[in-house]
């Protein structure tokens, strides 16, 4: 029996989720995609977040599988963006990571799965997010998840695209 679990992170486990995504760089640069380095997410951000009570952690199994941050926070850049669902509360999805050693067995996936409840039990009505235009795994998860791009924003690596969902 697999046992999955979503949880918020601890200030203890900062290490832990700093040698995720440490892994999660390297394996992107490994094949081409640039979207992260040594800038973003950096230690401080993620303590940051850790702290705030916003990164959360999924295992599977008691090991940690994945972290992503949830929260309601919009980059200004989301402004320009057309976005279907305005009424109602909305929660952002930020920095989904998946450890490279157990990634391409359908972990993101469940961990949507399990983020989308978790933002229904506390009352919100769509999600928003942002993916990396030259990465097509990330790309390909949303829009097989039932997110629907938007438009398009851009920061310092380039272009990224909008999506959103109805809860």
């Amino acid at each position: 029996m697999i046992i999955e679990n979503l949880q918020v992170a601890e200030p203890s486990q900062l290490e832990m989720v700093w040698d995720i995504f440490t892994r999660a760089v390297v394996q992107m640069n490994s094949i081409g995609i640039n979207q992260w380095d040594e800038l973003y997410p950096d230690k401080a951000i993620l303590l940051e977040d850790i702290q705030k009570q916003q990164l959360y952690i999924f295992s599977v199994d008691d090991q940690p599988a994945a972290c992503a941050v949830l929260n309601e926070e919009q980059s200004e850049e989301y402004r320009e963006v057309q976005w279907q669902y305005t009424n109602g509360r909305i929660a952002v999805i930020h920095r989904v990571c998946v450890d490279p050693r157990l990634q391409n067995r359908g972990i993101a996936k469940k961990l949507l799965v399990q983020v989308e409840e978790l933002f229904k039990r506390q009352g919100y009505t769509s999600v928003r997010l942002d993916a990396f235009s030259q990465n097509p795994y990330s790309n390909r998860l949303y829009h097989g998840a039932g997110y629907v791009a938007r438009g398009e924003i851009f920061f310092r690596k380039g272009k990224f695209y909008c999506y959103e969902k109805l809860l």
